[in-house]
């Protein structure tokens, strides 16, 4: 491709080159045209580039990072911060007014079609309670934040595609990660290469004294279901390459969504059933899970009146937040379905409404989360009973995790099945909802069920 071709490539006119066969050199000089000149005004480029597997792309993350991956085949790997924005449960209306002036310039600004401005980003759970510290393991990440990548492999509709947003004068910079990422694309995946070594701390012990302490709650009025989270942590015998490990949890966990962020040494990532809520041309849908078995009991679970209860609660929740945001007409199931995954199953009902005017998803995210599944009916005494229950903060476990773009399209989940890595060192994640007769044995193995996501993707599921 000469200079003239891949200026065309850039602008998203015809070329005659299929991208599978174009150099990385004409791609990174086609998605650089754009970086020219001395206006300090971002940028936003676009190119075509081969369609590959996204875990190639998610190895030429170096320490700053962030990944969304869909069961669809969309994805999103993005490699360092062009643009970050602080996000906060209580605090997305600033979100909203910082991120979606940024999207739209961008996208006013932008050269090659196929993907639209986007943002990644991921906000604590924690963020109910400023005062109380997030757990040690997720101190590097930070308290949460949207980020639009310099430079980015994004599939859209089974097409591949760079992307690189920033200003001419970071160009030298946008140049190199994009050098770094397509040299990433053309190299395989290794397998998952390290095992677990050892469990410094199952939690199981402290987990079920934490169950029979909300059933004297529940009992005594306080509220009428929480989610009680425990951690698992481990010793690797070698830091874990994240790449492999989402390859893994994608082979594992084919209908899940799958997610990381990385910052200097630490990881965050999972792949989890749950969608909080997805936005398309003012639609929304969402779903309520909840309600657990173990493979081959779906029958059991449907007719479970304790999961069928606890399935309700969430089902009302999701109806209560959603009716103030939406048209009348809010689609709902009468009676929810069995959604079998490898490890277990859940009780699912899938929900859908469209947006009245003038709201959109950061609306819709601070009126769902936390939904009963991961905190508690009713929320705030629950989620005060949790803060007092678990001895760490949850961090990014259960919270939102998602991409937005500039179109106000959207796809957020609750990340759950997941874990932070750093070092030779993980932490990992699974919680259980707790109603009046619950059993601490029952909750405590349901809680194994849920980690068995990872420990599976890493090759070993050791005993607690």
């Amino acid at each position: 491709m000469n200079a003239s071709a891949a200026r065309a490539h850039a602008a998203g006119t015809a070329s005659s080159v299929p991208s599978d066969g174009v150099e990385p050199a004409a791609l990174v000089e086609a998605l650089m045209a754009p970086f020219v000149g001395t206006s300090e005004e971002p940028r936003f480029s676009v190119v075509s580039a081969p369609l590959v597997d996204p875990e190639r792309a998610l190895a030429a993350i170096d320490g700053d990072g962030i990944a969304f991956i869909g069961p669809d085949g969309d994805a999103t790997i993005g490699l360092e911060r062009a643009f970050e924005f602080s996000a906060g449960i209580g605090s997305l209306a600033a979100l909203r007014s910082a991120l979606v002036p940024k999207l739209a310039a961008l996208r006013s600004a932008s050269r090659g079609g196929g993907v639209e401005p986007f943002a990644l980003g991921a906000i604590a759970f924690d963020a109910y309670d400023a005062t109380r510290a997030t757990d040690s393991a997720f101190a590097e990440l930070g308290r949460g934040a949207f980020v639009i990548p310099r430079v980015a492999y994004a599939i859209r509709s089974g097409k591949g595609f760079v992307v690189a947003a920033g200003r001419p004068a970071e160009r030298a910079r946008l140049s190199a990660l994009a050098n770094r990422l397509l040299r990433r694309l053309a190299e395989p995946i290794a397998p998952v290469a390290v095992h677990v070594v050892g469990v410094v701390d199952s939690d199981a012990e402290r987990f079920g004294a934490s169950v029979a302490d909300a059933n004297v709650a529940i009992a005594r009025g306080d509220f009428d279901k929480v989610v009680l989270a425990r951690r698992m942590t481990l010793t690797l015998d070698a830091p874990i390459d994240a790449a492999s490990l989402l390859r893994s949890l994608g082979q594992r966990s084919p209908n899940a969504h799958r997610f990381l962020l990385s910052r200097g040494s630490t990881t965050f990532v999972g792949a989890t059933p749950e969608r909080l809520v997805a936005c398309r041309d003012g639609r929304v849908s969402t779903v309520a899970l909840a309600g657990t078995t173990r493979p081959g009991a779906a029958s059991e679970l449907v007719a479970s009146r304790k999961d069928r209860a606890e399935h309700r609660w969430v089902v009302d929740a999701i109806r209560g937040a959603l009716e103030p945001l939406c048209e009348p007409g809010l689609s709902i199931p009468t009676e929810p379905h069995a959604r079998e995954l490898r490890d277990l199953v859940h009780l699912e009902s899938a929900i859908e409404g469209r947006l009245i005017e003038g709201r959109d998803v950061f609306d819709v995210i601070e009126a769902l989360h936390p939904t009963p599944a991961v905190g508690g009916a009713p929320r705030e005494p629950a989620l005060a009973h949790i803060a007092r229950a678990e001895p760490f903060g949850r961090g990014f476990y259960a919270a939102p995790f998602g991409i937005v773009d500039a179109s106000g399209d959207a796809d957020v989940v609750v990340a759950l099945r997941s874990g932070v890595f750093h070092a030779c060192t993980a932490s990992l994640f699974a919680g259980s909802g707790i109603v009046a007769g619950s059993v601490p044995d029952t909750e405590l193995a349901e809680t194994d069920l849920k980690l068995r996501a990872l420990l599976g993707a890493l090759g070993d599921e050791p005993a607690s």
